[in-house]
This record gives C-alpha cells, sequence and structure tokens, in this order.
C-alpha cells in the first residue's frame, strides 16, 4: 500500500474518532462524562499508532491489527491507566520509526486537511445514527443509573465483570455457572477497561463509537486497498464516499430493514462488530502474499470463533477452501541420495501441498470443533431452539412484515428477500464481471475475495432457512455484505485517474452510475435517517435525567463494586424487594444488573420461572432446587450461607434501595 494512501485511511480513522466524540458531546452535552470520553480517544490513538506501526513492519492489514490487539491485552491485564500511557508512548515511538520511509510523502494541504475531516465527520454521523437504539450511547452512565440498558448490553456486561474479577465465563447471575457467550469480545472490552481505568458499561457506551465502529471502517477500507490498491489520492476519497454511500444510502436502510432484513447490529452488537473487525484483518492476511502460519491461522480461527460462532464459522470455511483450493505454497522437501547395487537412488521426504492441505485443514476442523465444546454457544438458549431443521426461508416467514408476503405472495417475496439482503452482493458480482471485461490483472485480485463472498452468502442463505433462536440467523447471513463492500470500493479504479490506459467508457460509466445511485440515496435516505438517529439520541437525555424506582438499588450495587472487602462475596437481593424485581418489562434485566453493576456474581438472582422458560441466555441451565429457593420472597441466613460456602464464596452482601450489609459465612 502506498504511504499516501496508507497516510489517507489512518487520518480519517482518527478523524472519525474524534468527529464522533465531537458530536456526541454536542449532542448531549453535560450528560456525557467528558473524562472518559477523553480515554475512549486515547484508546483510538493506540490503535492509530500500533495498527499503522505493525502494518508497515509486517506489510500486512491482518498482521498489524491482530498485533494491536494482542498487546493491549497484556496492557488490559495490568489494570493500569498509567501502563496503558508508557505503552501508548512506546508505539508512538514505534511508529515514527516506521514512518521514516514514508516521510516524503507527508505533504499535507489545507484541501486534503479539511476533506479528511469532512470525511470523518460523515464517517462518525454514521457510527453515532447507531446510538438510536438504546444500546449503547454516551448517556450510558444515566441508564446505569435507571436500569434502563438493553439486556443484551447487560449479558456482555455481567460476563466481562466475572471474567475480568474471576477469570470465569460467566453471567454471574447464581454464582459463576459457566457460559459461552462471546468470549474474546468480552475479554476485550475488559481489558480495555482495566488499561483505560473506566467501568466496562463505560466502555460498551463509549468505546463502541469513538473506537471500535471507526476500527471497523478502517478495516474495510485497508481491505479494499489490499484488493485493487489506489494509484492516486482519488481512488482514495472515491472509496471514501461509496462506503458512507453503502451505509446510508442506495435504498436506504429502512427499506433494506423492511425488505432485507438488513438490521444494524454491526454497531450494536459488540461481539458482531470486534468478529467483523477480525474477519476483514483475516482476509488481508489469506490474500497477502506472505507464507501463511499454521499458528497464525488457528490463533485467527480461535479469536473469531469466540467472538461470535457465526463469524468462526465463516472462517473456518474460509480456512478450508483457502488450503484445499487456493494455497500455492510449495512445501520444503528433503532430498537423500542411497547407493543400492552401484545404483543411486533418491528418496523424497515431505508432505506434497495436497498433504499439507489435508493436514491444515484437519487441524482447523479439531481446532473448531474444541472451541464450540470448551464455549458451547448454543447452550445459551431452549433446546427447542437449536434442534437440527431446515425450513425454507425460514427468516423470511419470521421476521419479515406479514403484510409484504400476503400483498406480494411467497414467490415474490422470496425473490425480493434475496435481492434486498443480497443487494451489495449482486453490487460486488457487478464490479467483478467490469473487471472481468476490461481490466485482467485486477480481476484476478479479485477472483479470491469474490469466492469467499460466495461462500458466505451460501452460508447466509442456509442459515436464513434454519430456526436459530433469537433471529441469530442473521448474523450468518449478513456477513456476505461486509466481504462485498471492499470488492464494490474497487470502483475507484475507474473513476479517478488510476488507470487511464486500462479503463473503458463503458465501464467508467457503469462505475459512476453505481457510485451516483449510493450518492442520491445517501441524500435522500442517509441525511435524514443520521438526523433521525441524533435527534432521538437527544429525546434520550430527558428520559436519562429522571430517576426511575430502581435507581436506590443501582446505586448500592455501584458501592459495592467499589467496596474491596466484598470482592469474595455474592450478592443477594431478596425477591420481596419489589421496586427491584416487578418493575421491569424486560425479562431477565433485574437479574442480570446484579452482576453488572457490582461486578460481583449474585446469589440466588435468578428471574421467575416463567422468564427462564421463554428467554435465553443460560437461565434454563439451573435446577429445580435453586429456581424454586430463588423464588422465595425472603430466604433464611441459614440457607444463603449453605449456598454461599457450596458455590465456594466466602459470604454475601445484602442489598436493598438504601443501604447494603456484608455477612460472613465461613
Amino acid at each position: 500500500m502506498q504511504c499516501n494512501i496508507q497516510r489517507k485511511l489512518f487520518m480519517v480513522y482518527i478523524s472519525t474518532s474524534a468527529s464522533v466524540c465531537v458530536i456526541a458531546m454536542l449532542t448531549v452535552g453535560r450528560y456525557s462524562s467528558l473524562s472518559v470520553v477523553s480515554r475512549s480517544f486515547l484508546l483510538s490513538l493506540y490503535f492509530f499508532f500500533s495498527v499503522w506501526g505493525f502494518h508497515i513492519k509486517s506489510g500486512n492489514y491482518g498482521i498489524g491489527l491482530f498485533a494491536s490487539m494482542a498487546v493491549l491485552l497484556c496492557v488490559g491485564w495490568s489494570a493500569s491507566f498509567w501502563v496503558f500511557l508508557s505503552v501508548l508512548a512506546a508505539v508512538f515511538a514505534f511508529w515514527l520509526r516506521m514512518i521514516r520511509s514514508c516521510r516524503s510523502s507527508w505533504k499535507i494541504g489545507y484541501r486534503e486537511i479539511v476533506t479528511l475531516i469532512v470525511l470523518g465527520a460523515c464517517l462518525a454521523a454514521v457510527a453515532i445514527s447507531g446510538m438510536r437504539s438504546g444500546y449503547a450511547n454516551f448517556l450510558v452512565d444515566y441508564q446505569v443509573r435507571n436500569g434502563g440498558l438493553h439486556l443484551d448490553s447487560l449479558v456482555l456486561m455481567a460476563c466481562a465483570n466475572m471474567m475480568n474479577h474471576y477469570g470465569a465465563n460467566s453471567m454471574g447471575v447464581h454464582g459463576l455457572v459457566p457460559a459461552g457467550y462471546h468470549v474474546f469480545s468480552n475479554l476485550l472490552y475488559a481489558m480495555a477497561g482495566n488499561a483505560l481505568g473506566i467501568k466496562i458499561y463505560q466502555v460498551y457506551g463509549y468505546c463502541s463509537s469513538i473506537v471500535f465502529i471507526p476500527l471497523l471502517f478502517l478495516s474495510i477500507l485497508a481491505l479494499g486497498e489490499e484488493v485493487v490498491p489506489s494509484k492516486s489520492g482519488a481512488g482514495a476519497y472515491a472509496a471514501f464516499l461509496v462506503l458512507i454511500s453503502i451505509f446510508v444510502g442506495f435504498w436506504g436502510r429502512g427499506n433494506f430493514s423492511r425488505y432485507g432484513l438488513l438490521w444494524d447490529s454491526y454497531f450494536v452488537s459488540e461481539s458482531y462488530c470486534i468478529g467483523l473487525i477480525f474477519l476483514l484483518a483475516f482476509i488481508s492476511y489469506l490474500l497477502s502474499s506472505r507464507s501463511k502460519s499454521i499458528v497464525i491461522s488457528s490463533l485467527f480461527l480461535l479469536v473469531l470463533s469466540t467472538c461470535k460462532v457465526s463469524v468462526g464459522f465463516v472462517g473456518l470455511a474460509f480456512l478450508v477452501v483457502y488450503e484445499l483450493f487456493l494455497s500455492d505454497e510449495e512445501v520444503p522437501a528433503s532430498v537423500k541420495e542411497k547407493h543400492h547395487g552401484g545404483a543411486r537412488i533418491h528418496t523424497v521426504k515431505g508432505a506434497s501441498r495436497h498433504n499439507r492441505a489435508i493436514r491444515n485443514t484437519a487441524i482447523y476442523l479439531l481446532l473448531y470443533g474444541c472451541i464450540l465444546s470448551r464455549f458451547p454457544i448454543g447452550a445459551n438458549f431452549p433446546a427447542s431452539s437449536h434442534r437440527p431443521a431446515f425450513e425454507f426461508m425460514h427468516f423470511m416467514t419470521a421476521y419479515m412484515p406479514g403484510d409484504i408476503i400476503a400483498r406480494l405472495g411467497t414467490a415474490v417475496a422470496v425473490l425480493v428477500l434475496n435481492f434486498m439482503h443480497y443487494f451489495f452482493v449482486w453490487v460486488a458480482l457487478s464490479v467483478a464481471l467490469i473487471y472481468y471485461l476490461t481490466d485482467r490483472e485486477s480481476y484476478e485480485r479479485i477472483c479470491r475475495i469474490a469466492l469467499f463472498m460466495a461462500i458466505a452468502a451460501v452460508i447466509g442463505f442456509v442459515s436464513m432457512s434454519m430456526p436459530i433462536g433469537g433471529g441469530s440467523g442473521y448474523y450468518f447471513s449478513n456477513v456476505s455484505m461486509f466481504i462485498s463492500i471492499p470488492v464494490i470500493l474497487s470502483l475507484k479504479h475507474y473513476i479517478s485517474r488510476d488507470t487511464r490506459e486500462t479503463k473503458s467508457h463503458a465501464a467508467t460509466i457503469a462505475a459512476a452510475a453505481i457510485i451516483l445511485f449510493g450518492i442520491c440515496g445517501s441524500l435522500c435516505y442517509g441525511i435524514p435517517y443520521v438526523a433521525n438517529g441524533i435527534q432521538r439520541l437527544s429525546r434520550q437525555v430527558e428520559v436519562a435525567k429522571s430517576d426511575a424506582p430502581v435507581s436506590g438499588y443501582t446505586g448500592q450495587l455501584q458501592r459495592i463494586s467499589e467496596d474491596n472487602s466484598t470482592k469474595n462475596c455474592l450478592v443477594y437481593i431478596p425477591k420481596k424487594e419489589k421496586d427491584y424485581w416487578d418493575r421491569d418489562s424486560q425479562c431477565g434485566r433485574p437479574a442480570l444488573l446484579i452482576p453488572a453493576l457490582s461486578e460481583r456474581p449474585a446469589l440466588f438472582g435468578l428471574p421467575s420461572k416463567s422468564c427462564m422458560s421463554d428467554g435465553y441466555f443460560l437461565f434454563n441451565k439451573f435446577d429445580e432446587r435453586i429456581i424454586e429457593e430463588s423464588a422465595a420472597p425472603d430466604i433464611q441466613t441459614q440457607t444463603l450461607c449453605r449456598e454461599t460456602r457450596r458455590l465456594g464464596f466466602d459470604g454475601y452482601v445484602e442489598a436493598t434501595s438504601s443501604s447494603y450489609a456484608r455477612i460472613g459465612c465461613r
């Protein structure tokens, strides 16, 4: 990647991150924490310097990102903000050393600075629009106080807290019962919180938009540059515009959600966002010319699978296809010479490429099987929801509005869904056809990622016909969109000055038509959508300002988290505390608030039995005795201590809306 293009990519990343901070602070004002915003931006600076530096050092974006994440995990383990600042200074020095060879291209004019800021602001507006859903936003401190966080957010926070303080992947609703729920993303958020010296719920509320969504954009752009490199700055700017149009333009997100069910869960699901970032980095690694290491490939597979099982499965499919059909690496062979009856016999020792591919494929399949057995993601759902089944286009009938199916008919609705849901796949295939007709050299580079895109689309189509609980089939089926985007970004090749000698007028017209269609969609649909998202965020301020009946309990839970004497204690809130347990519309939220805010496991913190039968998240794993005892209005101290000792803790903390008391049980 050329130095000036690399510079533009990373400058847009940091511009996007800074713009998120500015726009969100202007939107929610004093209801957000300036200190947390500043520390989150420092994490963006860390990725800016480290990923860029490792990228130059290794020559590959995927390796650069992986190395940067590995260093962050080590820093987070130290749980010291001062260590993080020291490492930030070190990676800054490392970055200065790495860019020496690129300094000749660092002539930045006024126009370029303005352009990069505007592009960053546009991408930031897209990132902030995801805050409208109420999952993660800068009002998280007030949402915590009022117990208004979404159930999915609380699961993340509970698991990350249990992993951070007790080394257990558990939701902590009754002791530390194991859970197979997004292990790596929980670990990453926990370590990020440790490194920055902030709470995990603040990492979720602030860093998701300031750091990780811009990092997702950077990963898409970097992979696009590795597929078809830009040869001028105009090509890079064209790629930025296409990327913005993809997320807000074309037929509009509202139409995609209605007819194609392309939700924006990549913004609100931290595990999906992190999984996609690593998947794009992994594809960058697979497409690179460097020799592939089975160790690095296995580590990528481990991270992908423990981020999101759907993304991990797609990554496994890519690895298998790469090893069996795309790998052209020669395996070194040793030759031994023997003398037999005066004749020389040469014996070649070493595996052939075919045997090596079979061996590596077996290793990856075994590793993936071990991951699933160690972290049984499917166990999070009721048994009825993950039985093997195939119901053609189940996803459509379950989630597509019934009036559309009735009005269009099933056959037409299937066609509409497949066109809209895989819209970007069809566009990418059209782009590949343009390259096939006009630029065979670039077409050869596109072929491999197009194959990965087709594999992801097939896997997604199968998942759309399986009744996977909670709509999780979406996470399989939508992966193909993100693999399509780098191919679509290569349209820059035809509207910039990159390849005047190879581009044809027809190809230029076709590329310009696609881009103009996206820009028109951005103007018609994107601007109102983003504006509506920001307005909804502003309206959430009014909700955040008012106290809820649960505020007293959440305040006590936060005080417990700061009390080191309760470190080896469980937290018990009796069911007779009706203001806490019976005033919530989201089933299971009060149960998860305890470990999410107190950073301690709960004792008999299970929700009602009806909630557990309808809900997910391992509530159905507890035996009848625990469920019955947990439902009691108030439990005797003797019973509480007996269960506390059985779970391996020294005591428990009984909390009410006004106070808490520590009770020893040893």
